[in-house]
């Protein structure tokens, strides 16, 4: 079930390229649209393990444009040691503009570094900052 209650997407995209004006007035019509997904994370084709975890570090899931590159989150949760995953359900909807995307995975990177962390014994996720799906068409 898709949940929404922005009125407009999100997102840095490129809408149209080697637009020409003339000297004088000129007008453009911007017209916005979007598609709609549903996010569900799994882990190894199954739902995610719930409970403790002795890692509380964020995974997020992002849209990467492929004309801008730009990151567009598309999904995070994490684990406590008293539970999760966080927020639950593991399901999300957002909205996008369309286009081509990768599909980029986070967790357990420091961004100052650029260096994945190890995993404590017993993590329930996977640390990596990985392109888990190239030129995905959102429409």
């Amino acid at each position: 079930m898709l949940f929404r209650s922005d009125k407009l997407p999100n997102g840095f995209r490129v809408l149209q390229e080697n637009i020409t004006l003339n000297q004088g007035s000129n007008s453009i019509v911007v017209d916005l649209t979007q598609a709609l997904l549903q996010a569900n994370v799994t882990l190894d084709g199954a739902a995610l393990p719930s409970g403790a975890n002795p890692s509380s570090d964020t995974m997020i899931a992002y849209l990467r444009s492929r004309d801008t590159r730009t990151l567009h989150q598309l999904r995070h949760l994490w684990y406590t040691s008293s539970g999760g995953p966080w927020p639950s359900p593991p399901e999300h909807a957002r909205s996008v503009p369309p286009g081509a995307y990768d599909l980029v995975y986070r967790r357990g990177m420091n961004a100052t570094t650029n260096v994945v962390s190890e995993n404590p014994e017993n993590d329930k996720l996977p640390n990596g900052f990985r392109v888990l799906q190239r030129c995905l068409e959102v429409h």
